[in-house]
Parts: C-alpha cells; structure tokens; sequence
C-alpha cells in the first residue's frame, strides 16, 4: 500500500489510486510508519502554514474591506462638511445681497433727493437771474430818474415815503 493511500486514510482523504513508488516497495512496516508519522508531520505543518495564509488572506481582506468602510465614511464626513460650507457661503451670499439691496435702495432715494434739490436749486437760480436781469435793464433805462432808480434797487434810505405819518415830534 502507498504512503499517500496510508496518510490519506489516517487524514480520512479520499484518494484515487495513486501507485506506488518502487523505491518505497522495500520498506518494512517500521519504516513505513516512520514515514507516516514524518508526513503526518510535514501535513500539520503545511495545513498550520496553510491556516495561516489563509487567515492572514482573511485578516487582509476584512482589513481592506475596514479601509474601504473607513474611507467611504470619511468621503462622506468630507462630503457632509463641503455641504454645510456651500450651504453657509450660499446663505452669507444672500445675506449680502439683501444688504446691497438695502443699501441701493437707500443710494437710490439719496440720488432722487439731491436731483431734486438740484432741479430747485436750477429753477431759483434761474428766477434770480431773470431778477437780476430785469434789475439791469432797470439801472440801464435813462427814462428813470436817479430816485427810481434807487427805490428799484432796495434802497429805501434816499427815497420820501408819502403815506408815511409825519413825526410827532417834530411839527411845523
């Protein structure tokens, strides 16, 4: 009997036929269970080397799949906080333009106040220049007499009010 057929029967494998190497032939039971063991040996060994590739393929893998689950959360922690920083600067934008608004609103009466002093300020300018022009016409007219001419400037001080009473103290 083979040595693989006896090791696999120990392991409880199932094995086809595997034929037996001449060489082993010659051994006599003793041998044969010496060798068993020795393979016996060598298996444990392998299956302990084996178990811990295995495990190590599986701690690999529950350790990629930990990064993955670690980096999805922390992409969506950053996803989270990109949000809330779009969403404060698009509340920060509105906020700035109500006050903009606020404040043309303001600029705008502002400006409609002035033009329309300035429109008041044109229009008295323009009735003091004619004031002054008729006044001119007045100073330059030869048909007025010099008393004339004063009264029409304002100058009361060289003119003789007629309906003005006479001084009490000074009858005659």
């Amino acid at each position: 009997m083979s040595i693989l057929v006896i090791a696999g029967r120990f392991f409880g494998w199932t094995l086809q036929y595997v034929p037996e190497h001449p060489s082993l032939s010659n051994f006599d039971v003793e041998n044969q269970s010496w060798l068993i063991l020795l393979v016996c040996a060598l298996l444990d060994k392998a299956s302990k080397v084996l178990n811990s590739f295995t495990n190590n393929f599986y701690v690999n893998q529950d350790e990629r799949e930990l990064k993955k689950q670690r980096r999805k959360q922390s992409n969506r922690e950053s996803a989270r906080r990109s949000r809330l920083r779009k969403q404060a600067e698009c509340e920060e934008l509105g906020q700035r333009a109500e006050s903009l608004k606020e404040e043309n609103a303001s600029l705008r009466a502002e400006v409609n106040r002035l033009r329309k002093e300035y429109e008041d300020l044109l229009s008295q300018n323009a009735s003091l220049k004619e004031k002054l022009g008729q006044l001119q016409q007045k100073a330059d007219d030869p048909r007025l007499d010099k008393k004339e001419r004063n009264y029409s400037d304002g100058n009361e001080k060289n003119h003789t009010d007629f309906n003005a009473k006479p001084d009490e103290g000074n009858q005659t």
